[in-house]
């Protein structure tokens, strides 16, 4: 019996511990407009490859990974929205956050889904987007292996640009910058959208 109180208070006092404070928001809510999109669809195409060279010299490559494009949308946020943005989930969760920010950022996200494209990397780690109009191009997949019970690698990511005016034209990738170490990822380092 005791011992099930004391674990009793135990799980209490780390569940209470984990609640996030409300945030107090220093910009007030201001409304924000989406951004205008062109259609992705044009008669360009991004071809590329994604690898890594080990500290060995071997190359370790994407294959069989998939492989996420994400045009590039600019637009201005507003100081509600970054201040917003800037907090974790869990505070996030526990503050008053405007609903017309929430409405707008379920918008936003709609309008992004459709700015995005997926693929495989083939056995050789080269993918190939086709029918793309003009734009900045993010494309990020995973180059990952294990050594000593150790993640070597992670998502990888390049960004590329098709000018204005651009028809008919293959532009080229070489995907091998870091941009997230998956050394320590829990969730197998998932490739984002």
């Amino acid at each position: 019996m005791k011992l099930s109180k004391l674990a009793f208070f135990g799980v209490m006092a780390v569940l209470t511990g984990c609640a996030a404070t409300p945030h107090t928001f220093t910009a007030s809510w201001s409304e924000e407009t989406l951004p205008q999109v062109t259609p992705m669809e044009g008669d360009n195409s991004i071809s590329g490859s994604a690898f890594l060279r080990q500290g060995g010299g071997g190359t370790v490559t994407c294959a069989g990974n998939d492989v996420a494009l994400k045009r590039e949308l600019y637009f201005q946020r507003s100081p509600y929205a970054k201040e917003v943005n800037s907090l974790s989930q869990w505070v996030r969760n526990a503050s008053a956050v405007d609903p017309r920010h929430i409405e707008f950022e379920s918008k936003l996200a709609q309008l992004t889904a459709s700015q995005k494209m997926r693929t495989s990397c083939d056995v050789d780690g080269k993918f190939e987007f086709s029918n793309l109009a003009p734009g900045r191009y993010k494309v990020t997949t995973k180059v990952y292996w294990v050594v000593a019970n150790e993640g070597q690698g992670g998502l990888v990511s390049s960004t590329i640009s098709i000018p204005e005016g651009s028809a008919g034209k293959t532009y080229n990738a070489v995907v091998s910058q870091v941009s997230r170490d998956c050394r320590y990822a829990f969730d197998g380092c998932p490739v984002p959208y």
